[in-house]
């Protein structure tokens, strides 16, 4: 363990010390989880913008196989 770096972020089983701050695991579990979904869900919207829009994926599809010499398409 570093000892410069406990003096700035510790964490132990019910709580987190960052800073000085102390904040429950829980609620950094949730905020993570939440952060996490949001990043999933905007990945998910901009898929299905691509598709509805562009229909990029099938282009890209089509010019790969293109592209790789030894398809099997």
């Amino acid at each position: 363990h570093c000892p410069q770096m406990q003096r700035w972020f510790h964490v132990e089983d019910e709580k987190t010390v960052l800073f000085g701050i102390q904040f429950k695991n829980r609620s950094l579990v949730t905020l993570f989880a939440l952060v996490q979904l949001v990043v999933a869900c905007v990945s998910f919207a901009q898929h299905v913008y691509s598709v509805a829009i562009f229909n990029l994926p099938v282009l890209i599809q089509r010019n790969a196989l293109q592209l790789w010499p030894l398809s099997l398409a």
